[in-house]
């Protein structure tokens, strides 16, 4: 019965963190206007739906990412390739700065997921300009 009550608790606390991570996330592929290295977009975030931009990068890429929020406590984490949603590059909310800027370590899909920090009143929408520069490799 121990082991039964065991499994269970196990099975509760994963569908918990399944379900936390399954947050409706809007999901955006990033599209730069031709010739542009920078994409530039406003944007909100409506209740604690975070919103991921993806885009595909090369590695010795210059990326830069840049968060301004116009009301406080919005964040970013920038993912490289890994398992999803990828590894951490960085961490806005962590870090405390709403700027990254640096090399592409690896070929492949990444993505910046801009999301609402704890806190928040959920009926307040979460504005913001993201700023995604991302520079060919230099032979």
């Amino acid at each position: 019965m121990k082991h039964f009550a065991r499994i269970a608790t196990v099975a509760v606390f994963a569908l918990f963190a399944a379900s936390a991570f399954a947050k409706d996330t809007r999901v955006v592929g990033l599209v730069y206007d031709k010739g542009a290295e920078t994409a530039t977009i406003p944007d909100e975030i409506k209740g604690d739906e975070p919103v991921m931009y993806r885009l595909r990068a090369k590695r010795g890429q210059s990326l830069a990412v840049a968060l301004k929020p116009l009301n406080r406590n919005t964040d970013f984490i920038l993912y490289g390739p890994g398992k999803w949603p990828g590894t951490v590059i960085h961490d806005s909310a962590a870090s405390g700065s709403q700027r990254f800027e640096g090399k592409v370590a690896s070929d492949g899909p990444h993505a910046v997921l801009v999301s609402r920090s704890a806190g928040r009143d959920p009926g307040e929408p979460a504005r913001y300009d993201l700023a995604i520069t991302l520079k060919k490799a230099v032979q």
